[in-house]
């Protein structure tokens, strides 16, 4: 018994190394960013860490399809979403679908996103779903859908009312040296589909950029990453598209 105990204990010890050493390479060589909120699902769940790659636009420009990070460039909170539209392009929404420089956007059924129906997150947020009300610990469900960009790039969707009022979106222009960015949980997230004037985000300059998430080095669905029965071991180092 006390054999096994000591194996235990070393197993335990070596994990907690192991994750502080994920998290000092994280530092050292990316900027980090933990997931807050859920706009980006089901690409980014809340609770990821992300790591993101703060030279990645000092070597070359930010693409269509780059999940990126950036502040805000009127009241600076940090966000990140999908660059949608380059400079030039012009972009909206009809009907749930983008429609880019005035082609709709691929977009098919992907089967269903679940999730629990629990607080997730530092906050507590209680995800939105499309299955009504619920109790907690139930399934959450949201239809799943998957996008695909004019050069091949694809990314998941996530979209919880087809008939929400994101669904539609007035032109936009996008200025030369900024970009038109979504979040893939389209029904809720705040983006480059309203104006700063009226609470969103605008268009993003680049000088607001501050990198490209690489992968999420960790991830927890509970409210604190020192719950080890709330990690997600399948999101461990898991690349983003």
């Amino acid at each position: 018994m006390k054999a096994a105990a000591y194996w235990i204990t070393v197993g335990l010890g070596l994990m907690v190394v192991g994750f502080y050493g994920l998290l000092m390479i994280g530092t050292l060589f990316f900027r980090p960013y933990w997931i807050a909120a859920g706009s980006m699902k089901p690409t980014l769940l809340v609770g990821d860490y992300v790591t993101v790659d703060w030279s990645a636009y000092l070597r070359s420009t930010p693409q269509r399809g780059d999940v990126v990070m950036f502040q805000h460039p009127a009241t600076g909170p940090v966000f990140v979403k999908r660059i949608i539209g380059l400079p030039g392009d012009s972009v909206e929404m009809q009907n749930g679908r983008v429609i880019l420089n005035g082609t709709p956007l691929a977009l098919e059924n992907d089967g269903a996103f679940i999730e629990r129906y629990e607080r997730q997150g530092p906050a507590g947020h209680l995800p939105r779903c499309a299955n009504g009300a619920l109790e907690i610990g139930m399934p959450c469900l949201a239809a799943r859908q998957r996008e695909t960009l004019p050069e091949g790039r694809s990314h998941a969707l996530r979209d919880i009312n087809p008939d929400s009022p994101l669904d539609t979106a007035a032109q936009v222009l996008v200025p030369q040296g900024e970009y038109f960015v979504l979040g893939d949980n389209r029904d809720n997230s705040r983006d480059s589909r309203t104006p700063q004037h009226s609470g969103g985000l605008g268009t993003i300059p680049q000088s607001a950029l501050k990198g490209r998430a690489k992968f999420i080095l960790f991830s927890s669905f509970g409210q604190s990453i020192w719950t080890p029965w709330t990690w997600r071991k399948d999101r461990l180092m898991k690349d983003i598209q």
